[in-house]
């Protein structure tokens, strides 16, 4: 059943892009693809079943993905290749009732120049994936288990930074 599906696909390709998205409905896709130029793509969806997917290529690039109020079963990727950088994602949940924000994966990748990433998640079975390969790097994770949920089952709860070159910080927070 498709009838919450909603599908959204931004192409852009040079000078002063932009792009905002929101979307409310489950099993939802967005996908934003830039080019170069000014850059800066938006997504906010807050639903289950949600991917959201944004790729730059260059210039002043900034990217914010915000998944939330029932998180379940989301995938976030973002992909920047050069320039000014920035890529943030944040699952802001709200797991009162049991495993409503769980089974997450949020992975960012910054080629090169300023970087900066940052990934914020607090639920059960996520996953965090932040790669940076050169220039001034620095990333920031935040992740921790859902304590609004009082299931005794353990939780799984991976965070994975890879940075190559250049002026490298990292933090993990839990």
């Amino acid at each position: 059943d498709n009838t919450d599906r909603g599908i959204v696909l931004v192409t852009q390709s040079g000078d002063n892009n932009d792009s905002t998205t929101f979307q409310d409905d489950d099993d939802s896709v967005i996908t934003h693809t830039q080019s170069g130029n000014r850059n800066t793509a938006d997504t906010d969806q807050g639903s289950e079943d949600s991917i959201s997917t944004i790729t730059q290529a260059g210039d002043d690039n900034t990217a914010t993905v915000v998944q939330g109020d029932v998180s379940d079963d989301q995938i976030s990727t973002i992909t920047q290749n050069g320039d000014r950088n920035t890529a943030t994602v944040v699952r802001q949940g709200s797991d009162v009732l049991g495993p409503a924000d769980d089974n997450n994966v949020s992975t960012i990748t910054q080629d090169g120049n300023d970087n900066l990433g940052s990934i914020e998640q607090v639920a059960e079975n996520t996953t965090h994936m932040l790669t940076q390969s050169g220039n001034d790097n620095s990333s920031t994770t935040l992740l921790g288990d859902d304590t609004s949920n009082a299931s005794p089952l353990p939780t799984a709860i991976t965070a994975t930074i890879l940075q190559s070159g250049d002026r490298n910080v990292s933090t993990i927070t839990g």
